[in-house]
């Protein structure tokens, strides 16, 4: 979801980036599926970048759905993988702070991370379209309805496709472990904003290979009047008092855990706003990436 603050009218579309986001992997952009995403093979509009002066290079109506690698040096790799899912309220990926930035984080920690490029609601050809189209879905919010509502309602499936994508994204890190030297029971899943609601809600994917290892919900949240399931992994979350969007989320997604007897560790700063990701607010939320580390050396992701 947006940073708050953001004007997507101020954005300026750009071509799309991707290419100059693979150059900085090993293997450039992994394809999730071999043909056409199921449920979105008739799509015709086409994926395109833009820079948004308060949060960077984002990407919009994402057709095709890929993985981008950040693999650790060989002598520094623990065995642990983790998917990387940016948040943008299902219209678009805050690709700098909620991608990249956190998947060279977790490589230089030893950690291979997958940028998550999952399927968007389309958004208009147009930078007039996507920002009457952002402003459509954030209008429940601002009206007192829950993100978790209104998500359910975002072009009636747009989110349904990004999970199916998550879990996709979760069983081919398994079945091409060795390929990428990682351990298939030590795989993870980090997801900011709307990638923290795919990173939860794929813990209730109905087939074990699908379902994360571990989750780190970052300013997230969880599927709305759903418990938390008994094989629920451990669970990280952090989340601003001021955070006008995703506080009570993540309080509920919190409680859902704990109703579930179900590891969690959550940290609530008083102030950051919504979607800081990676960046500086000049806030004691700046330091939630030390508390993470702390927490996946605990579980034994790191050396």
């Amino acid at each position: 979801m947006p940073r708050t603050g953001s004007d997507p009218t101020a954005a300026r579309e750009a071509p799309s980036r991707a290419q100059t986001a693979a150059d900085r992997c090993v293997h450039g952009e992994v394809r999730l599926w071999p043909q056409a995403a199921p449920g979105s093979a008739g799509w015709t509009h086409r994926e395109s970048a833009f820079h948004d002066p308060a949060g960077g290079h984002r990407i919009r109506n994402v057709v095709v759905p890929t993985l981008i690698p950040y693999l650790p040096e060989l002598g520094r790799a623990t065995g642990s993988a983790a998917i990387v899912a940016p948040g943008g309220g299902f219209v678009m990926l805050s690709m700098d702070s909620e991608g990249t930035m956190a998947a060279e984080w977790l490589r230089d920690r030893g950690i291979a991370a997958f940028v998550l490029k999952y399927r968007l609601a389309h958004s208009g050809e147009t930078m007039a379209d996507f920002a009457e189209r952002v402003a459509a879905v954030f209008a429940p919010v601002h009206n007192g309805e829950s993100v978790a509502a209104a998500i359910a309602d975002v072009d009636r499936g747009a989110a349904a496709l990004a999970l199916a994508d998550a879990q996709r994204a979760i069983s081919l890190l398994r079945s091409r472990a060795a390929e990428w030297e990682i351990d298939p029971a030590m795989i993870g899943m980090i997801g900011f904003s709307a990638g923290g609601f795919l990173a939860t809600n794929a813990t209730r994917a109905h087939d074990p290979a699908e379902r994360p290892d571990f989750v780190a919900s970052i300013y997230g949240g969880y599927a709305q009047g759903r418990p938390a399931p008994d094989t629920a992994p451990p669970l990280f979350t952090v989340v601003t008092a001021d955070d006008q969007l995703c506080f009570e989320e993540t309080i509920r997604l919190v409680q859902a855990w704990r109703a579930a007897g179900r590891p969690v560790e959550a940290h609530i700063y008083p102030e950051g706003g919504h979607g800081f990701g990676l960046t500086s607010t000049g806030h004691a939320v700046d330091g939630w990436p030390h508390l993470l580390e702390d927490w996946l050396t605990a579980l034994g992701h790191l050396g």
